[in-house]
């Protein structure tokens, strides 16, 4: 199956998303051979005031079982220091937001999922 995902580079500690960018990367690489990958910026309002977070779009083929790729997004969630991570699965148009504090985002939207194609256009 192909896995899409979502991975904020914000973190609360201070770390730069230039570092958080590299350590995804970097792990991400190690474990499934990625088909594309591409940095995004969002924009939106929080409590009256605009936001800008920064992200990676990352996509690659997943052939363990749906379990283990849960398993494997709510360690990488927790090795990144994010609340959560979103993930797509563009075949079955199911997705899912995946880590710690995942609950506390609400249901995953497809609204706020970002998509990208190998040339980099957004889909």
């Amino acid at each position: 199956m192909q896995v899409e995902l979502n991975i904020g580079l914000e973190r609360k500690d201070g770390v730069l998303p230039l570092a958080t960018y590299r350590k995804a990367l970097a792990t991400l690489r190690t474990a499934v051979t990625l088909t594309y990958d591409r940095t995004y910026t969002i924009q939106y309002f929080k409590d009256g005031e605009s936001v800008e977070e920064i992200g990676l779009f990352v996509s690659f083929p997943w052939t363990a079982s749906g379990q283990e790729l849960i398993t494997f997004l709510g360690l990488l969630s927790i090795d990144l220091g994010q609340d959560c991570i979103a993930a797509y699965l563009p075949t079955s148009t199911r997705g899912a937001l995946v880590g710690p504090k995942a609950k506390e985002w609400g249901e995953f939207n497809i609204d706020f999922f970002r998509r990208f194609d190998s040339q980099g256009n957004a889909v």
